[in-house]
């Protein structure tokens, strides 16, 4: 899928990007304690979408150039689309 497919009714997405950046992580409580979370900005030819990205992920993806997402889901805040990644997600780094 192009990222300019995607959008809010998207689902199970996968897609081939360049990451554009990485912002600092964060610590944020969740029902399951305290966690660490970062936005990054991804694109591909088509566009670019923000990227949620949580605890050993944020290393993975800021020490690589391009990601291959499979099975993501997609979330709106403040009319801003970003992909989320859940455990039946699947993310490679390179």
């Amino acid at each position: 899928m192009d990222i300019n497919e995607i959008t809010i009714d998207s689902q199970n997405v996968s897609v081939k990007a360049h990451v554009v950046e990485v912002g600092e992580p964060r610590s944020v409580n969740t029902k399951f304690g305290p966690r660490q979370v970062a936005d990054a900005v991804i694109e591909d030819k088509t566009g670019r979408i923000n990227l949620t990205l949580w605890q050993e992920k944020i290393d993975e993806v800021k020490s690589s150039k391009e990601i291959e997402i499979t099975n993501a889901y997609v979330r709106e805040w403040n009319n801003i689309l970003s992909l989320n990644l859940s455990k039946d997600s699947t993310i490679k780094c390179s």
